[in-house]
């Protein structure tokens, strides 16, 4: 594994940090694989809140950490009930 790709923090909690974008897309779309295998919440909406560019570097992207993608997945879904409920 890369230096850059690798986890860092306890169990691999903290996000990680990967050289190009494409690079952070593939991470993040096999933690989605895991984590919504159902695809219960559109994993498009996701990857724009979870991948971003890192600020202080012109080449590496960041993808939030798995606990940090999990509450996400949950709050579209709570939403997702939310916004069906209300027939909207």
């Amino acid at each position: 594994m890369d230096a850059m790709m690798r986890p860092r923090g306890p169990a691999g909690r903290s996000a990680s940090l990967h050289p190009t974008r494409h690079d952070a897309v593939e991470h993040l779309y096999w933690l989605l694989a895991a984590l919504d295998p159902e695809r219960t919440v559109r994993w498009g909406r996701l990857e724009s809140l979870a991948v971003h560019e890192e600020p202080r570097s012109d080449s590496s992207w960041r993808v939030i950490d798995r606990d940090a993608l999990a509450t996400l997945i949950e709050l579209l879904r709570l939403e997702g009930v939310a916004h069906d409920r209300s027939g909207g």
